[in-house]
């Protein structure tokens, strides 16, 4: 039956979704340029993503210093696995590491900016509320409006909205023309763009081949057969492709704008 819900939630959110794999962002980024622009916006989504998932582990499973069995055995697996390999990967020759550091990493390599989401999360690690940070930051503006979006479904402390960010407001499995553009930059910039493609190639595997069906699964568990719960993770799953949209568009608004910066100079 839950199947079944979980069917009638995708076909719901169809159009939404539509209009997001349709964004001509993904046919914007076709340079080093621009590349370096989506890098700068898309690791604050990459941050925030850890904080749902540790939001997910921190009402599924136990992480009080006295342990006591907390829900469904099934749920406290799906969230740790993904716990595991989302925020200490086992990258071979890499070594371990989260894949937000992992991006980080591919930031420099690269020629990004990193100073705007390590200003952020040094702001936050030293007690700054987020929402201060992001105000007060040299947050780009788009990146910021998601995050806000993101922490107001943390807000809300239900299990089946921030269970819906998570499972349907994510990545999707990056198109193919990024692996192609960052292919051909890898092959023009010897060594500047492998970190990148390690984290795409990882990121791919990981989602199509545990950490997505895992997801899913998830919110067929918290969701269960309470019509309420359904009807909020629909809402949600809505309100988060729309965020992302958003970042898109924003994204690709500070493409254009930069260059025509550049034709200008």
């Amino acid at each position: 039956m839950t199947s079944a819900r979980y069917q009638t939630l995708l076909a719901e959110i169809a159009p939404v979704r539509e209009r997001l794999l349709k964004n001509p962002l993904y046919t914007s980024v076709r340079d080093e340029e621009s590349l370096h622009v989506f890098l700068e916006h898309h690791v604050f989504a990459v941050w925030d993503f850890m904080c749902l998932l540790k939001a997910l582990q921190r009402h599924l499973t136990c992480v009080e210093p006295v342990w006591v069995p907390r829900g469904s055995p099934a749920v406290r697996r799906f969230v740790n696995e993904i716990v595991v390999g989302e925020e200490s990967d086992d990258l071979g020759e890499r070594g371990i590491l989260s894949h937000y550091e992992l991006y980080l990493e591919a930031m420099r390599a690269s020629g990004a900016q990193t100073q705007g989401i390590e200003t952020f999360v040094a702001a936050v690690q030293r007690g700054v509320p987020v929402r201060t940070a992001l105000a007060s930051l040299p947050v780009p503006q788009a990146s910021r409006a998601f995050v806000e979006k993101t922490f107001g479904a943390l807000d809300t402390g239900s299990l089946p909205v921030i269970a819906a960010f998570f499972t349907l407001g994510r990545e999707e499995l990056v198109p193919d023309m990024f692996r192609r553009l960052v292919a051909d930059l890898a092959a023009r910039f010897p060594g500047r763009y492998s970190l990148y493609q390690l984290y795409l190639e990882r990121h791919i595997e990981v989602d199509s081949g545990s950490h997505g069906p895992l997801s899913q699964q998830l919110l067929l568990e918290v969701c269960g057969n309470s019509d309420e719960s359904w009807r909020q993770a629909t809402d949600a799953a809505v309100r988060a492709l729309q965020a992302r949209i958003g970042l898109w568009d924003g994204t690709l608004a500070a493409i254009q704008s930069r260059s025509k910066t550049a034709v200008r100079c």
